[in-house]
């Protein structure tokens, strides 16, 4: 698949707040590849969409001694 580019801060793109994914978008399973393939290019723990540009509520956070992924998609807040 594909590595994405990641934006650091102080980019402004950071804040934007992600959409809600539509778990039938025929284009979520290509983004969850590319979030992979780009967490392990960057030899990273996890890396979120909105990380690459793409404004999706979507990471990917790898397990550190095996080659697992856990997807987390529309992750919401329940308790403060």
């Amino acid at each position: 698949m594909s590595i994405l580019n990641l934006l650091y801060y102080p980019n402004e793109e950071l804040r934007v707040k992600a959409d809600v994914v539509d778990l039938e978008d025929p284009t979520l399973l290509e983004l969850i590849q590319n979030l992979k393939d780009t967490c392990d290019w960057q030899r990273a723990h996890g890396v979120a969409s909105t990380q690459t540009g793409t404004h999706k509520q979507v990471f990917v956070l790898k397990h550190p001694s095996k080659d697992q992924y856990k997807v987390v998609i529309n992750p919401e807040i329940l308790h403060r």
